[in-house]
Formats: structure tokens, C-alpha cells, sequence
């Protein structure tokens, strides 16, 4: 359990200072595109977490988040809700084995295809509730859409190259 809630801390301070340090300074046209990467903490946190300490990770680290992106609250409420949200995408594709005590929802485990799915299902509801509560509305529906596949797309492209350098077991 040590080694557990010691890789998790690293894997949270890593990714918290990656992205409030790096990934807020990157500049692609920032009309349409933000880099996120901080979600695939909360993705993941082991599968049997109790979902109240879940949703109380999920809020602290997106509170964190919106202190430097200065948005209110934004980055939480997305946050808790992917937390949310969690225990019924790993439900729909739960392997046929389906899952032990101690899985980690990690492409080691389940593989690559299947982390995927996992991964992308909940990267693209969190950036879309993200952009959504910055504008809070589909006026600019267009805009919108496309601010969210392209901030999808190149977050996934971040997710992967990490699930490639770091690999993480657990």
C-alpha cells in the first residue's frame, strides 16, 4: 500500500507541475486549444477507491488547477464530475474478467486499445465541461466544438507519449 501512495503522490505532484508550470505557457493559438493532462491523475487512481475519496482527490487537484488558470471553480467542477463519472465508463467497458482489488486502470493491466477507450471517454466529457463552463453557453457552438476536439486530440497525443515514458504499473 506504501509503494501505492507513494508513485500516486509523485504521479500527482508530476502532473500538477506540468501542467500549471509547462502546459499553461503553451501557446497554439489559444482561441482554440489548451493542453491538459492533470485528469489522467484521477483516470489513474486504483479502481476500488472509495468514490467519496475520489470525488475530494478530484476537487483538490482542480481547485489547484483553477488558482493558476484563474478560473473559478472551472477546473473543479469538471474535475469531480470526470471523477463522477469514473466508476460508470469503467463499468461499461469492464473486461470480461472484469476488474480485481487491486487493478489500476493503466494500459499495463488492460492494455492499450482498452485504455484508450477509458482515457478517451472521460478526457473528452472533462475538456468539454471545461470549455462549456468558461463560456457557459453554445452560442458559439462551432467554436466550441472545435476548441474541444483540438484541445482533445493533442491532450490524448500527451496522455499517450506519457503511458509510453512512464508506464505506470500502479
Amino acid at each position: 500500500m506504501n509503494n501505492a501512495i507513494v508513485s500516486n503522490s509523485l504521479r500527482f505532484l508530476g502532473l500538477f507541475f506540468v501542467q500549471v508550470l509547462i502546459l499553461i505557457n503553451v501557446d497554439i493559438n489559444t482561441t482554440y486549444v489548451n493542453l491538459y493532462i492533470y485528469p489522467l491523475f484521477i483516470l489513474l487512481l486504483p479502481i476500488r477507491i472509495q468514490k467519496v475519496v475520489l470525488l475530494i482527490i478530484a476537487f483538490t487537484i482542480g481547485l489547484g488547477i483553477d488558482m493558476f488558470y484563474n478560473t473559478t471553480g472551472v477546473n473543479a467542477a469538471a474535475a469531480v464530475l470526470t471523477a463522477y463519472l469514473r466508476s460508470t465508463v469503467l463499468e461499461a467497458i469492464k473486461p470480461k474478467g472484469g476488474y480485481e482489488q487491486n487493478h489500476v486502470p493503466t494500459k499495463h493491466q488492460f492494455g492499450t486499445g482498452w485504455f484508450l477507450r477509458y482515457a478517451g471517454i472521460l478526457f473528452f466529457i472533462h475538456l468539454f465541461v471545461v470549455f462549456f463552463l468558461e463560456k457557459l453557453s453554445f452560442s458559439d457552438f462551432g467554436g466550441f466544438l472545435l476548441k474541444t476536439i483540438l484541445s482533445y486530440l493533442l491532450s490524448m497525443i500527451l496522455v499517450i507519449i506519457y503511458m509510453f515514458l512512464f508506464n505506470p504499473k500502479r
